[in-house]
């Protein structure tokens, strides 16, 4: 490997890596609507996710077991969010195009520092 270029292996390992990065994201968003009781969004996203990350599914071995395991974790996520929407909410499920889109929040605000006058003065003396 020289020059920058990224062998088929290191690629197919990235994309698993963003893949499994993408199914994990999708699934908290999911936890996340439904503890804001929005439960058929929930279902929606989680669905889109595993949707999505069925087409990526690598083909090196090591990964793909671990890749599947993360789609079966997700997948029970949504099974226990289908039965608790169908006994309990009984709300719609958006379309693709329906879906909540991801918010930014702030979590940090600008603080201005102004320095005391005693900070700018410290200086150390060395034995010299």
């Amino acid at each position: 490997m020289s020059g920058g270029l990224v062998s088929r292996y290191e690629q197919e390992y990235i994309s698993s890596c963003k893949s499994l990065h993408e199914l994990k994201g999708q699934e908290y968003v999911a936890e996340s609507l439904k503890a804001s009781d929005q439960i058929g969004a929930a279902i929606a996203v989680l669905h889109s996710a595993l949707i999505n990350a069925k087409k990526k599914i690598p083909r090196e071995e090591s990964w793909k077991s671990i890749y599947q395991k993360q789609i079966h974790d997700a997948s029970e996520v949504l099974r226990k969010f289908e039965h608790e929407n169908y006994v309990v909410w009984s709300q719609n499920i958006p379309s693709g195009d329906e879906l909540p889109l991801p918010e930014g929040n702030k979590i940090v605000k600008v603080i201005h520092y102004s320095p005391k006058i005693w900070e700018r003065q410290l200086s150390f003396k060395t034995k010299g």
